[in-house]
């Protein structure tokens, strides 16, 4: 009942959820019944899409891909899903399909332009599996992305029972994660969290997803001198006062062992303040969002994201793909809540390692 404004959906983190979408499709909606018309659409495009729609020849085009059923308007199933693949496009190319852009969306097209002129793509890695069989491709070129986010996860072909996506975020695979953000209907807060380099552990449910923030800890000694050779590295004379260097020299024929053993006691207080052993602690975080499909009434989508790639993750990582390598593993009998879970114990085993070794 809140009349706030619609924004822009083709903006950087515009939520494409279906609550979200369906506000949009209410407020382009004028005449409140229940569908959109020609007209309605044209004039909601420029004021609710940011896309300027120049020539009725570019208009048709688009009307024919929104009105799947041919029925004179569109319905919101149809304004839903042909939002989201106007957006998937723009993701995919700085112009959009029709039409062009206003100046509201610009940080979309600069997104792009930055991952086009990247070096270094990182791969998208997707298993899928079910009880009898298991499935792995990595997603390299720029046309098996796009391939990938285009397709439809849910169709009568459809024969596994959990996907697995795991996405390296590394600079240039963030247009990825937000792809992923359009393809799944990911809630703008979660793919901020999910963005930022330090946060905290949480956990946050949305309308058809479950977000996971869960820090690994990595614990490390710094590795310092002993006594002898922090010694041998530093004059004697550096940590006796001169009066004490005085009366040293004076007993030195005489005492020489209780020279030494001063000396060395002055050394060792010195090394205890300067090089005693310091623990390192590092968190890395792992980003899940567990997804609900409405048509298979289950959680059989996991989405993994990890901002680097290092031993750690390697280490939990490996652990995940032994278990679904057997046969017998429960993992390839329930969904991806049960991968979740996997993820969890895998990381929470690490800590116990961590604990014990400190």
């Amino acid at each position: 009942g809140i009349n706030r404004p619609v924004g822009f959906v083709f903006n950087e983190f515009f939520d494409v959820s279906g609550i979200r979408l369906k506000h949009v499709f209410e407020v382009v909606d004028t005449d409140k019944d229940g569908k959109v018309s020609y007209d309605e659409l044209r004039t909601g495009l420029l004021k609710h899409t940011g896309m300027r729609i120049e020539s009725d020849k570019s208009f048709d085009t688009l009307v024919r891909m929104l009105d799947t059923d041919r029925s004179g308007d569109i319905s919101f199933t149809e304004f839903e899903e042909g939002m989201r693949f106007l957006k998937m496009q723009l993701l995919f190319q700085p112009v959009g399909v029709v039409g062009n852009l206003e100046p509201g969306v610009q940080a979309v097209s600069n997104l792009v332009s930055q991952f086009e002129g990247s070096q270094e793509k990182v791969p998208i890695h997707v298993v899928d599996y079910d009880s009898f069989t298991v499935e792995k491709k990595t997603l390299v070129t720029e046309q098996q992305i796009k391939e990938f986010m285009f397709s439809k996860d849910q169709t009568c072909d459809t024969w596994y029972n959990c996907r697995w996506i795991d996405v390296c975020g590394c600079d240039s695979n963030a247009l990825s994660l937000r792809r992923l953000a359009v393809k799944y209907s990911l809630h703008p807060l979660s793919l901020e969290d999910a963005l930022e380099v330090n946060h905290r552990a949480k956990v946050d449910s949305y309308e058809n997803h479950h977000f996971f923030v869960i820090p690994i800890v990595e614990c490390s000694v710094q590795q310092v001198k002993s006594v002898e050779a922090y010694e041998k590295s530093h004059c004697y004379e550096k940590f006796v006062s001169l009066s004490d260097r005085v009366s040293y020299y004076c007993s030195w024929r005489f005492c020489r062992g209780g020279r030494r053993r001063i000396l060395t006691q002055n050394v060792a207080r010195k090394y205890h303040q300067e090089c005693r052993p310091t623990l390192q602690v590092e968190t890395h975080n792992v980003f899940l969002f567990s997804l609900f499909t409405p048509d298979a009434h289950s959680y059989n989508t996991l989405i993994t994201f990890r901002q680097e790639d290092n031993d750690i993750y390697k280490l939990v990582w490996s652990g995940i793909m032994k278990e679904l390598e057997k046969s017998y593993s429960k993992l390839r009998q329930y969904d991806a809540q049960y991968l979740s879970y996997l993820f969890v114990d895998k990381i929470v085993d690490h800590l116990s390692l961590v604990v014990r070794s400190v």
